[in-house]
This record gives C-alpha cells, structure tokens and sequence, in this order.
C-alpha cells in the first residue's frame, strides 16, 4: 500500500472533519436551528472515517488473515504466443489463477 494515499485520505478526512464541525457563519437557513442543520454531514464524515479505517486496517492487516508472506508474491508475466498463455495457465492448476488482458485499442 501507498503510503502518499494513506496519508492524502487521512489529509482529505481531516478536512472533511474540518467542515463538518467548523463554527456555523451567517448561512442561509442557519438562524433557526443551534447545529445549522449539520447532522447528516457529520454522519457522513463518520461513516467514511469509518469504512477508510476498516479498509486500511484490512490491507495492513490481510497478509497475516490470507497467510501470505513477501515470499509469495507473484510476479506478472508477458506472454506474446498463445502457447505462452496455455502453459501458464496449465502449470498453476490447484491455485487461483488471473488473466489480465490489456487491449491498445
């Protein structure tokens, strides 16, 4: 995992916070309610700080839940003949297997 993206989703969650509790201004439709209406934007934020947590807990997390280590890792191959692809695709009976196809058009 990135950790740049790690740290520009914490960045962006700040500022979502930032926003949601921020003192209230004169804003139309303000004056009546002491909150200013902001519930539901600070449910939101919550609910995505939420999931973002969940999320990078799972991706930090996932090598020891899938038992797998950096020993594991597979490498992608470049496969120019059809014949290349069935022998590959062959030899790795009995673990899952992906075929990622990239097309210029």
């Amino acid at each position: 995992m990135r950790p740049y993206l790690v740290f520009f989703s914490i960045a962006m969650l700040g500022f979502a916070f930032f926003q949601a509790y921020r003192p209230a201004t004169s804003l139309p439709g303000s004056a009546g309610s002491p909150g200013g209406g902001r519930s539901r934007p600070r449910l939101v934020v919550w609910l995505a700080a939420g999931l973002a947590a969940f999320l990078l807990a799972f991706l930090l997390g996932s090598p020891a839940i899938l038992g797998r280590g950096a020993s594991d890792a597979v490498a992608l191959s470049d496969l120019s003949r059809v014949a290349d692809l069935s022998e590959a695709f062959n030899s790795g009976s009995g673990s899952p297997r992906l075929v990622l196809l990239l097309s210029p058009t």
